[in-house]
């Protein structure tokens, strides 16, 4: 969660993140974050979090190290990855080789019919059940999990039959 929507402005003020493995969550990461400037009260509303919580927080760069090791190795998702990575490589001062999956995009790709791909929507629009603290970043990142989830079980049911005929087609 980010103090607004402005990369070179804004920062975060709550860091989660999973580790599945083999489809099942293993381990998570999660804290708040002492930003360096006051935080607007509507991001206040809508996550839900303090600013009591977050002047006794940690500032990002004491995560720095963390937040790292627990990348090493592992495939990032989020939904609107391009934001999430953005801000935190500029705030960390680094750049992330890891590979990407951005639900965002791939939501689009697998399920077109939708008319929106915000994703506490596609959550509801998946059946799935919707977590009780949206705009947090712990519930956000599992959400993120769960449609990349789906989209692969969609993936599987696709009838892959047209590609080997367009492969014996010659143009």
């Amino acid at each position: 969660e980010t103090t607004g929507l402005e990369i070179g402005r804004d920062q975060i003020i709550e860091f989660a993140a999973w580790r599945i493995e083999n489809g099942v969550p293993v381990d998570s990461l999660d804290f708040f974050v002492r930003p360096s400037k006051k935080v607007p009260s509507s991001i206040l509303q809508l996550t839900g979090i303090s600013e009591e919580i977050l002047v006794s927080a940690k500032p990002l760069e004491e995560y720095r190290q963390l937040i790292l090791d627990f990348f090493k190795g592992a495939t990032l998702v989020a939904h609107n990855i391009s934001f999430d990575l953005t801000i935190l490589e500029r705030s960390l001062g680094v750049k992330l080789t890891n590979e990407k999956i951005d639900t965002l995009e791939l939501s689009r790709l697998i399920f077109p019919t939708f008319s929106r791909h915000k994703l506490s929507l596609l959550i509801e629009q998946l059946g799935l059940e919707v977590p009780h603290k949206i705009h947090r970043a712990k519930s956000d990142a599992y959400m993120a999990w769960q449609v990349l989830n789906c989209c692969w079980n969609r993936v599987l049911e696709f009838d892959l039959g047209f590609f080997d005929q367009v492969d014996t087609l010659t143009l």
